[in-house]
């Protein structure tokens, strides 16, 4: 996925570097993931307490290959990380109009950066001819829906895979303008 000037430009408003992820980033990546997991759990919220068992370095290294993995970056420290691809795992179903988020992570203490990634991803989306853009969360993580329903993400169903039952939302970028 190429990362054109116009998101350079709205990256460079907003005072901060995007990037595909590269190898040389995974120790700090994955310290991203420790941190935001470790602070999920100390604040009670119901949210990747086995995260970091299914998702290993080599994932990542995956999707970096693929130019999958992007990081947000201010002052050289990565700040914040996504994937976004057209593959999905939960939705069983790879198509041409979508893109699917995953992995989203921002630095703990650090605010707005989801909405700003969003707004990434819309713009990559519309430079790219793309429709949609998909991502899943649990079911039980209540504030997380309330989140993704404020940006713009409708309910389309709800689905169970090994013993977690997550909700799968889209967004119509037909419906927006950037």
């Amino acid at each position: 996925m190429i990362i054109s000037k116009n998101i350079f430009d709205y990256c460079e408003k907003n005072k901060f570097n995007l990037k595909q992820a590269c190898e040389s980033d995974v120790d700090e990546i994955l310290q991203l993931y420790i941190d935001r997991t470790l602070w999920f759990k100390q604040k009670q919220i119901n949210q990747w307490q086995k995260y970091l068992e299914h998702h290993d370095k080599n994932e990542f290294l995956r999707a970096i290959e693929n130019n999958e993995l992007f990081i947000i970056c201010k002052n050289k420290e990565i700040i914040a990380c996504f994937e976004i691809n057209k593959e999905s795992r939960l939705w069983n179903e790879t198509v041409d109009d979508s893109y699917y988020i995953y992995k989203i992570v921002t630095k703990v203490g650090t605010k707005n950066l989801g909405k700003i990634i969003f707004d990434i991803c819309e713009r990559l989306a519309k430079e790219n001819n793309i429709r949609y853009l998909k991502i899943d969360c649990l079911t039980r993580n209540i504030k997380l829906n309330e989140i993704y329903s404020s940006y713009g993400f409708e309910l389309v169903k709800t689905d169970t895979k090994d013993y977690y039952t997550f909700n799968l939302r889209k967004k119509d970028l037909k419906k927006i303008k950037i």
